[in-house]
C-alpha cells in the first residue's frame, strides 16, 4: 500500500534552489530551479535519473507555473519557500502520487498554455 506523498528537503534562498520529494509510489522526485532554468527529474539527488520537465526559457516556465497554479490552487507547502517557480512545482509534486501523475500534470499544463496562447493571437492577422 502507497504511503503520502512527503517533501523529504528543500532549500530556497541565494545558495540554492531545490526540492526533494518522495511520491507516494515510493518514487524520488528532484525539482531544481537556477535563473529561469527548471529541471523535474525522477531522481533522489538531481545527478541522474528520467526527465520529467526540463525548460530552459523564462518565458515558458512562467506561463507553466501559472498554469500549474491554476491546477492546484491549495497549498500544500510549509513555510520557507519563496521562489514562486519552486514553490509551484513542488506544491504540485505533493499532490501527486506518482511520476506518471506528475508527466500528466506537465502534460496538462503545457495543453493549458498552448490553448491561451493560440486563443490570444486569434483575429491578429499576420
Amino acid at each position: 500500500m502507497p504511503g503520502l506523498t512527503k517533501l523529504r528537503q528543500f532549500k530556497d534562498d541565494k545558495s540554492g534552489c531545490w526540492a526533494s520529494v518522495i511520491l507516494a509510489s515510493g518514487e524520488p522526485c528532484w525539482i531544481s530551479v537556477a535563473g529561469g532554468s527548471v529541471v523535474v527529474k525522477r531522481s533522489r539527488l538531481g545527478l541522474f535519473g528520467a526527465p520529467l520537465y526540463k525548460e530552459g526559457d523564462i518565458y515558458k516556465n512562467t506561463m507553466i507555473v501559472k498554469a500549474i497554479a491554476q491546477i492546484f490552487p491549495a497549498r500544500a507547502l510549509p513555510a520557507g519557500f519563496s521562489n514562486s517557480f519552486l514553490s509551484s512545482l513542488t506544491n504540485a509534486a505533493l499532490h501527486c502520487t506518482s511520476s506518471a501523475e506528475m508527466h500528466r500534470v506537465f502534460s496538462r499544463a503545457i495543453r493549458l498554455v498552448e490553448q491561451q496562447v493560440e486563443g490570444s493571437t486569434n483575429g491578429i492577422d499576420a
